[in-house]
């Protein structure tokens, strides 16, 4: 029975393969690649291939290059299980190069192991046909090459035009009687004259391998007023009363060259700007190399960065933000030479190509030249915004052989001037360790945020008046477990450039006020202050995210106080967060206060409660604080009705002379250093300066 099986299987496997070879249309197996699996002999008939030919193909060899995109395209949607099965009408590409319109018609294949499809491929032979009966038709073949929509040229054994249908008239503006007997380059337009030449010859050659010519050209035609205008030109050979003729198939082919056009535009150039992008000025820069290397000149690029372009975009929106990278586009193009390449490579990013020959010094002189440029502010919404750049160079071939290892360069000396605030930098190869350090930090900045690394430190304020701390002031630090206790200098910077920031303050946020309720439940009734930057302020989800903290640890809002630097206060979002952080109860502190431009009229509008003078009015020697400069703004915190507290005290000296200009309260190292929170609760409450108990104030004086 089993042996019976078998014969039966063999039987129905041989008698399919029968059909198969047998079928009078072509039929393929094709794999996901598009590569041909199977084929049968008819197909092989038809697309006048081998079957070892085809199994060595693919169907997009098979297939004009025009309809390449919609036949893959469906292809791929029918191996994604998008529809069942797909019919197409295309046009087929045979061995010896001739075009043959077809059909074809494809469903996912059953019963093989890898993905692929099973098609039903043919051949509409009937135009060709009628083509081929068209010019053996003798006296008639005008009349019947007239009815092709397609332009049809004839010529004879030396390229002259021997028949020229009425599709061709119109398209060329050329009468019959103007082209017969002349020249068929007379319809192709320079510099491609020379190119048709050899394409004619090519095919007009006895013997000519059919498979090695092509059979389809794109070039540019010239009509009888001199214009040109895109063709796509299809060859073949045909009997002509007789005799092998060369016939060509023309097609105006303006509008698809048009949307190709518009579609490698759209490809390589900035939708915003209309600079050429990133792959642009890459292939620029390698052809500029190329060029460098031939004539032994050097080659630079720059890559400018905007700085601050972030505040920009969250102050007066991104509709102003891309209005202003539009203006500095315009800007930039204005002032180098038409030979240069300004590109914008993303986001706030712009890099210029300057011509070839040009060095380091060169390269200096231009970044000069366009930080000047920028520094006129910019004028949008009636809005006068002004920005700073940071500009990186590199030079081949001294630091760099390739485009890609220029690129990097110049974005890392652009990262060294951007950090030293010098407006530009030459590559050096020492900037590659803070770039890597950099991306180092950040990295372990996220990871010291999730796992604890970090460390508060607390800084009290003492009361002047009566000698005693009315409140602390958190300081972060990071215990780093290779470098140590890292100052907030070191890292607060690149927490603000790359976004970690804002985990960053909510992590203090939230062990400032756990540690606020210890002291609390511990009788020490004592306000907490947290520093924020003007990205914080630029954050809109910080009241909630306040409000949520202050909930949890159950702390009044009145015993949180934040400090804002000054130099923030005139962003519209940075004025409604403040005012809301206000609204919640939370006290305000304008810090750094004497470095902005801050007026009485401006502060008025915040809900303020005291402001901090910056340090660095605040001299380390005793009798060098300045009274002139001091009291001023002592006299005007206290006219608005706002507590003035000095930071930086160092000494006694120092501590009298400001309680003598009338400073509310003062901070320092004289009164007491930042510490951690298990060493400053034993001094809140021992230490002469420590938390009032109820007895006698301390005398300042």
């Amino acid at each position: 029975m089993k042996e019976q099986t078998r014969m039966k299987s063999r039987s129905r496997r041989r008698a399919g393969r029968r059909a198969y070879d047998d079928a009078p249309v072509g039929l393929a197996l094709i794999s996901s690649e598009g590569r041909f699996l199977q084929v049968n002999p008819r197909l092989c008939t038809l697309l006048g291939y081998t079957r070892r030919q085809l199994l060595r193909t693919t169907l997009g060899a098979v297939t004009d290059p025009h309809d390449l995109e919609f036949v893959g395209s469906n292809s791929r949607r029918l191996l994604a299980g998008e529809v069942d099965e797909i019919r197409l009408e295309q046009h087929f590409l045979r061995a010896d190069g001739r075009p043959a319109p077809g059909r074809i018609s494809a469903s996912v294949a059953t019963g093989v192991r890898d993905r692929s499809f099973a098609c039903v491929l043919e051949l509409d032979e009937a135009g060709e046909r009628r083509l081929s009966g068209a010019l053996k038709g003798g006296d008639e073949i005008h009349s019947m090459l007239d009815d092709f929509f397609d332009g049809i040229v004839a010529t004879d054994d030396n390229g002259r035009i021997a028949s020229f249908n009425r599709a061709a008239q119109r398209l060329f503006g050329y009468q019959m009687g103007d082209v017969l007997g002349r020249e068929a380059e007379l319809l192709i337009a320079e510099p491609y004259r020379e190119e048709f030449a050899g394409f004619l010859a090519g095919w007009m050659r006895p013997g000519r391998d059919a498979t090695a010519t092509p059979g389809s050209r794109e070039m540019w035609g010239r009509r009888k007023d001199g214009s040109a205008f895109p063709i796509e030109f299809r060859a073949t050979r045909m009997l002509l009363g007789g005799a092998e003729r060369f016939v060509g198939i023309l097609r105006d082919i303006s509008e698809q060259r048009a949307q190709t056009d518009a579609l490698e535009y759209q490809t390589l150039h900035d939708v915003l700007t209309s600079l050429p992008n990133r792959t642009l000025l890459n292939d620029r820069l390698h052809q500029a190399i190329l060029a460098g290397s031939r004539q032994r000149k050097s080659a630079a690029v720059l890559i400018m960065d905007v700085d601050g372009f972030k505040d920009v975009n969250d102050t007066y929106g991104h509709h102003v933000g891309d209005q202003l990278l539009q203006q500095i586009a315009l800007r930039l193009e204005g002032l180098l030479r038409g030979s240069d390449t300004v590109a914008r490579l993303g986001g706030d990013e712009f890099a210029i190509l300057p011509a070839l020959g040009m060095g380091g010094d060169d390269g200096a002189t231009t970044a000069k030249k366009i930080l000047q440029a920028l520094q006129q502010p910019f004028l949008i919404d009636e809005h006068n915004i002004r920005i700073a750049a940071s500009i990186g160079i590199a030079v081949y071939p001294l630091d760099g052989q390739d485009a890609p290892t220029l690129m990097r360069h110049a974005d890392a000396a652009m990262y060294v001037a951007k950090r030293a605030r010098c407006g530009y930098s030459v590559y050096a190869p020492r900037q590659d360790v803070p770039i890597a350090a950099h991306l180092q930090l950040e990295g372990e900045l996220r990871h010291a945020i999730a796992h604890d690394e970090l460390v508060l430190h607390f800084q009290p304020k003492v009361d002047l008046r009566i000698g005693k701390t009315i409140g602390v002031e958190a300081l972060v630090r990071w215990q780093h477990p290779k470098l140590g206790l890292v100052p907030p200098g070191q890292f607060i910077p690149a927490a603000e450039e790359t976004g970690v920031i804002k985990p960053l303050t909510q992590w203090v946020l939230n062990r400032a006020l756990q540690q606020s309720r210890i002291w609390l439940d511990s009788g020490l009734d004592i306000d907490v202050a947290v520093n924020l930057s003007a990205r914080n302020l630029l954050d809109p989800d910080l009241p909630a995210t306040a409000r949520e903290l202050l909930d949890a640890w159950r702390v009044d809002p009145g015993k949180l106080k934040v400090d804002i630097p000054e130099g923030s206060l005139m962003a519209a979002p940075v004025i409604e967060t403040a005012t809301h952080l206000g609204a919640m109860g939370i006290g305000l502190a304008i810090d750094d206060f004497g470095t902005g431009f801050s007026s009485p009229a401006h502060l008025s509008r915040l809900p303020v409660r005291e402001i901090k003078i910056d340090r660095s009015f605040i001299a380390a020697k005793l009798g060098q604080v300045d009274d002139s400069v001091l009291r001023p703004i002592v006299d005007l915190g206290h006219a608005m009705g706002l507590k003035v507290v000095a930071e930086g005290v160092e000494d006694q000296g120092t501590l009298d002379r400001l309680l003598g200009l009338g400073c509310d309260s003062a901070q320092g190292f004289h009164l007491c250093p930042p510490i951690v929170a298990a060493d400053l609760t034993p001094w809140l409450r021992h230490a002469a300066w420590g938390v009032s108990d109820g007895t006698q104030p301390r005398r300042m004086q």
